[in-house]
């Protein structure tokens, strides 16, 4: 029967090349994903604007009209690249006044006018520096013009805009939809590879208390790789494609070789950064050591996924979006699954009463 079923809102993930549309539905025993759509848009001027928002629009919108995709609530998101994010530590303050003092600090650190700002704040924690606690806060921030920019694009795609939220917050979302109630005391480090950059989130259970976006993404990777073999980046993209889809790299194969070689240098650069994080982590909440390394978005892998575990000296797995949720498609096999946890987080998205209306 209907009555035990509830679509939620229309996930779309909008990158430079390309948009994943992901929608679940509720029902009594748990999750279904209801419809999945991918987008290309590699075709489309590098140039972003106006046009190419357009295009991108309609072509989300036929998507959408040729899958099976129920309502017109849509949820966006912007990615990590899109924000200015920083760690900030404040006295013990009463509740009413923590968004004064974050929007006082904001106006220090943060080079853009405030007034041209969405600033948003994440309570990381308690923190002992010297002999006093203060308060870990996430500073985030973007510019209302790229939030703007998503709601267009969402109406001009026939839905009705919900949010515009973060893509690493979308992204937790599904990874912590089946955390177990005992998932301990420890922390859990989350990595998502994204088009731009790559984001460096730790969190204990729902409690996020680091966050920070890595200038190393599928962009630079193919660029790497274009550079080093002297091929465009469409074909550097379908090569790297191919080396994710084996399990183990092999030393006696020349392009694999080659494309190990050209993205050597920014792998090494994306572990420098993530083991300053661990450090950083270590040092700030000595009772939360992070168990595990999390590994998300549209480059995963596992020789990747090994490649890291041996390099930072932690355990890492690859993230499964689809896991636990209950399937009506015929889409357990998938390349490259780990690209559509942002869309499926963001339609996870819980829906308050006034916007279901």
């Amino acid at each position: 029967m209907g009555w035990f079923r509830k679509s939620t809102p229309i996930g779309v993930h909008l990158t430079h090349t390309g948009a994943s549309i992901a929608q679940v539905e509720e029902h009594r025993d748990g999750l279904t994903v209801r419809a999945l759509a991918a987008v290309d848009l590699r075709d489309l001027a590098q140039k972003q604007g106006d046009d190419w928002d357009q295009h991108a629009a309609r072509r989300i919108a036929d998507a959408i009209s040729r899958h099976n995709f129920s309502g017109r609530r849509g949820v966006s998101c912007l990615s990590g690249e899109e924000l200015t994010i920083q760690n900030l530590r404040l006295p013990q303050l009463p509740p009413e006044e923590i968004a004064g003092a974050i929007a006082l600090e904001a106006q220090e650190r943060i080079n853009s006018p405030t007034d041209e700002l969405e600033i948003r704040y994440l309570k990381a924690g308690e923190v002992r520096q010297e002999s006093q606690i203060k308060q870990e806060m996430i500073l985030i921030g973007a510019t209302n013009s790229s939030v703007q920019r998503q709601i267009r694009i969402l109406d001009r795609a026939g839905l009705r805009p919900l949010a515009v939220e973060l893509e690493p917050l979308a992204a937790l979302r599904c990874h912590l939809r089946h955390l177990p109630a005992d998932a301990g005391t420890g922390s859990s480090a989350y990595v998502h590879i994204g088009e731009e950059g790559t984001t460096v989130l730790f969190s204990d259970g729902k409690q996020i208390s680091f966050l920070k976006t890595i200038p190393t993404g599928s962009r630079l990777l193919d660029e790497s790789v274009g550079k080093h073999l002297g091929v465009d980046p469409h074909e550097a993209s379908r090569m790297r494609a191919a080396l994710q889809s084996v399990d183990e790299l092999d030393p006696h194969d020349e392009i694999h070789r080659s494309i190990i070689e050209a993205i050597r240098q920014p792998l090494e650069s994306l572990c420098v950064e993530t083991e300053l994080c661990l450090r950083y982590h270590k040092v700030t909440y000595r009772n939360k050591p992070v168990g595990e390394l999390v590994l998300s978005g549209g480059e995963t892998c596992r020789w990747l996924e090994e490649y890291l575990q041996t390099r930072l000296g932690i355990p890492c797995r690859l993230a499964n979006p689809f896991a636990g949720l209950k399937e009506q498609l015929r889409i357990c096999q998938r390349e490259r699954s780990g690209s559509w946890i942002t869309s499926l987080g963001l339609a996870m998205r819980p829906v308050m009463r006034e916007e279901a209306a």
